[in-house]
């Protein structure tokens, strides 16, 4: 039995498992991509990064110092961050195009470049004369401190800040993908009626004959072959005939459903693989 039922029913329900959670990745990705949610997450980090303050929250700067909505204009005008663009916009609101990815090491060149671009004798002038916001200005002012104003070292401390507040706005954008996966998996096994608990137990039945069954679940013959022959998701019985119990276990059904895709589809191929190494299905040790 060990190496029938059990190891056939986990196996069935592992690639059950595998087949929610690629579905529903890729109707994520789907939704994710016409929707550029990507790149609205970016974009909407480097604001927080660059401290863009709100359209409505907005203060007046210096003439001769740019703000941080100007310094995130002229990144996303830039041939380097947004080579679809054609660089024209004349304030954020107008930028239509926004790239999903931005690489570090372009990131700061661009911003090396606006620098290069402010008033002063050196770089260290021109931070201070030319960016308004205190806190973008303080950090600046550190990495020339800290660098000496070398202009490769520069741009390593510039890549590094990318990367770590690249790490932090992805955080955000996971947790987001989450939710979402889950409520796109719950709507799937809904849909299909994929509850693991009746699959998990069709699947365990399944090998018996129907009078076996007859005489395991009291059922009466031609309704023991009927569900023994029955898909063991999708809605072809009559649940609206179902007594409250059933409709509860059906929902818990669907909810364990739902959080399994919240591994992630690899996880269940790979441990599908697994599974079936252990039945001795596996690939032939080499030589």
């Amino acid at each position: 039995m060990l190496n029938s039922a059990v190891l056939e029913s986990i196996a069935a329900i592992v690639a059950c498992f595998a087949m929610v959670a690629l579905l529903t990745s890729s109707l994520y990705e789907a939704v994710s991509s016409r929707l550029t949610l990507r790149a609205a997450n970016l974009f909407n980090g480097l604001k927080q990064v660059l401290n863009v303050p709100p359209a409505s929250g907005a203060q007046a700067v210096a003439a001769d110092k740019k703000s941080s909505a100007e310094i995130l204009l002229w990144l996303y005008n830039h041939a380097l961050i947004n080579p679809r663009s054609l660089g024209v916009a004349q304030s954020l609101d107008e930028l239509t195009i926004k790239p999903s990815y931005i690489h570090p090491m372009q990131f700061a060149d661009a911003l090396l470049e606006l620098i290069h671009q402010l008033p002063g004798d050196t770089l260290a002038a021109r931070v201070e004369n030319g960016i308004a916001d205190p806190q973008l200005r303080s950090f600046l002012l550190g990495v020339m401190v800290r660098t000496q104003a070398d202009a490769d070292l520069v741009r390593n401390e510039l890549v590094r800040w990318f990367n770590n507040s690249m790490d932090r706005i992805s955080g955000a954008y996971k947790r987001d993908a989450q939710t979402w996966t889950c409520l796109i998996a719950l709507a799937v096994a809904v849909a299909f009626n994929i509850d693991c608990f009746h699959l998990f137990k069709a699947l365990w039945l399944h090998p018996l004959s129907p009078e076996q069954y007859q005489l395991q679940t009291n059922m009466g013959g031609e309704d023991a072959a009927r569900w023994l022959t029955t898909l063991p998701v999708g809605w072809a019985d009559r649940p609206w005939d179902d007594d409250m119990q059933t409709w509860l276990l059906r929902m818990a059904g669907w909810l364990v459903t739902a959080t399994s895709a919240l591994f992630g589809a690899p996880f269940w191929f790979d441990l599908l693989g697994r599974v079936t190494r252990l039945k001795g299905v596996g690939t032939v040790a080499e030589r």
